[in-house]
């Protein structure tokens, strides 16, 4: 059976970002990547095989070849697996941002408090109004919010 050596097309974006990726796959499902999407490891033959894109606030993934059981074993395995990883992380997490952000759940009236640890002063948006945050410690800020009814809650946009 021929097979697809697989490239990586950028390799400056968290998923990639210091990869290396020594694999063949057998197979993949044919499409096209969307025209905002980034297409980060493609085929010899320019197919993608992993491409991300935003989605409002969101991120998405398309992985275009199988689990490993049939197609794509080498991408799953040892030597090459980290780029799952981080394909996984970059969906689910804010790799871009070193920021943590503590939120307990709370109920309506109670005073909630909000913890971020941030390098730089926390710029979010609660019910449409900026957070006044105090500084606590270094790299560490707190704000606290009382719940009235359905609010909405604004994080900055993350690239």
């Amino acid at each position: 059976m021929d097979g697809f050596p697989l490239s990586l097309i950028n390799s400056d974006h968290f998923i990639t970002r210091g990869i290396s990726l020594n694999a063949t796959i057998y197979g993949y499902n044919k499409v096209f990547t969307k025209q905002n999407a980034q297409a980060l490891v493609m085929t010899s033959t320019g197919n993608p095989v992993i491409s991300a894109w935003r989605f409002g606030l969101g991120r998405v993934i398309s992985i275009t070849t199988d689990n490993g059981n049939t197609w794509a074993r080498e991408i799953y395995d040892r030597d090459n697996s980290k780029i799952i990883s981080t394909t996984m992380n970059f969906a689910i997490g804010n790799p871009g941002k070193s920021d943590d952000i503590m939120i307990r759940d709370g109920e309506t009236g109670v005073p909630l408090e909000i913890s971020i640890s941030s390098v730089n002063e926390p710029d979010l948006l609660f019910d449409g109004k900026p957070l006044q945050f105090e500084k606590i410690r270094e790299e560490k800020y707190r704000a606290t919010i009382i719940l009235i009814q359905k609010v909405s809650m604004t994080f900055p946009d993350i690239q």
